[in-house]
């Protein structure tokens, strides 16, 4: 056996340690684009989401975050993402029910009076621009306390209910008699802004028969026996209307017109509607008791 030149087992060796060097450097780059991934699957997602709480900080809101979990799904970032989403989503809809509850009457679901403001506010900034009045409407249920008092809490606040879907009643059954009502933009606003006190805010109603007619309805429909409390016998309301722009552009001011009308119907008897003039403020001294009237009943 002849044995093999020295050269040739250096050579040998010297190709085994370069295909080991570079079989290790491919191994080594391979492994470290792998780390850098992880890296990244991991930091972006976190980074992400530290820029969407610092954007809803920034703007005081709270948006659910689309963050992209990377090209490697890590189980837990996806896990904290999804339980971030879900907090967002838990507050918000509390957040929303709050601001409902802070602007809805909790016993009939009308708008309270700060809802009302809210809305009158936009209302007649519109009339600045687009010149359509419109007519506040003051409603007093004659001899509520009575009902509380005889028959309990429980059945005044269903009372109450049922006076506000028969005010909701009469606005839908004004709208379909008269044209042009129904292609208002801004629809009427029903609240209850006291104890048995309620308002209807009305754009576009601006003709004085249509003011009448809709004044005669709101008397028929709240004397109206209802078939859920056949013993309540007495049933009626004094009703106050004043018109914007000719009463006022201010809420406070159509109310307290609309209040002072209302008073006047009730001197005069109860179970009217009257419409401010200049004439009735004079004649009739308003309690003024609109200016810190309940919440409650």
């Amino acid at each position: 056996m002849i044995p093999q030149p020295v050269h040739e087992i250096y050579d040998k060796v010297i190709e085994n340690n370069t295909a080991i060097f570079w079989a290790l450097a491919i191994g080594l780059v391979i492994t470290t684009l792998f780390v850098i991934l992880l890296a990244n699957s991991l930091a972006s997602p976190l980074e992400g989401l530290l820029k969407s709480m610092k954007a809803n900080a920034k703007e005081g809101k709270l948006n659910s975050s689309a963050v992209d979990t990377g090209l490697i799904t890590l189980t837990e970032v996806a896990q904290f993402k999804n339980n971030y989403n879900d907090m967002v989503g838990r507050v918000s809809e509390a957040n929303e029910k709050i601001i409902a509850m802070a602007f809805t009457d909790v016993i009939t679901g009308l708008p309270n009076r700060e809802k009302l403001a809210k809305i009158a506010d936009s209302v007649l900034d519109d009339y600045q621009s687009q010149t359509v009045g419109g007519a506040l409407i003051f409603v007093d249920l004659d001899d509520f306390k009575q009902i509380n008092d005889v028959h309990g809490h429980g059945i005044g606040d269903g009372f109450l209910r049922i006076c506000a879907e028969k005010l909701g009643t009469a606005v839908c059954r004004l709208q379909s008699q008269c044209a042009g009502l129904e292609d208002e933009v801004i629809k009427p606003v029903i609240a209850r802004i006291g104890g048995d006190e309620f308002a209807i805010l009305f754009p576009g109603l601006i003709e004085m028969d249509n003011i009448r007619e809709f004044l005669s309805l709101l008397k028929m429909e709240l004397s109206t026996p209802c078939d859920k409390y056949p013993f309540i016998r007495k049933r009626s309301a004094s009703i106050g209307c004043s018109c914007y722009p000719k009463d006022g552009l201010d809420l406070e001011i159509l109310l307290k017109h609309a209040d002072i009308a209302m008073y006047h119907a009730k001197k005069l008897g109860k179970n009217r509607a009257e419409i401010y003039s200049d004439a009735i403020g004079f004649m009739t001294s308003s309690p003024s008791k609109n200016a810190a009237r309940p919440s409650s009943r």
